[in-house]
């Protein structure tokens, strides 16, 4: 039983400080900016530090507005990962994204602004929303 136990406590470090994202627990996990409950998987985002921690957020104003008050060193991110607005829990970094920011949306925290994996997809809702495209650059300037 000892045995069972080291081996579960180590496959649980190795997993803590795997690559990519981790599962988001919407209506149960908290936004570490505004304190809300995460509740809508098109908007839930995450930070994910160089030792493994995942900080997240209900909406990607949130995430930028952390990003901008220096609350983390961006030396110790490892990476930023986004939601797929089209596929409820899908996280992707958010380098890769295509976004749309539209008022339309009406995010959590009135972010307004929809990532999705595809360029196809972002124009397709941006042309359905009346919104305007972005890239990760520009959400990070621009927006928050």
């Amino acid at each position: 039983m000892k045995k069972l136990l080291i081996i579960y406590a180590v496959c649980l470090g190795l997993l803590s400080c795997s690559n990519g994202p981790s599962p988001i627990a919407y209506r149960q996990d908290e936004c570490v900016f505004c304190k809300m409950t995460v509740m809508d998987a098109r908007f839930g985002c995450q930070i994910k530090n160089n030792k493994g921690k995942a900080y997240i957020f209900d909406d990607l104003s949130c995430l930028i507005g952390y990003l901008k008050a220096d609350i983390i060193d961006s030396s110790q991110i490892k990476g930023v990962y986004v939601p797929d607005y089209l596929t409820d829990g899908l996280l992707i970094p958010a380098e890769t994204a295509f976004y749309v920011a539209s008022e339309q949306l009406r995010s959590p925290m009135a972010g307004n602004i929809a990532a999705f994996s595809s360029s196809d997809s972002a124009k397709a809702y941006a042309t359905k929303w009346g919104g305007e495209l972005a890239t990760w650059q520009t959400i990070k300037s621009t927006y928050q």
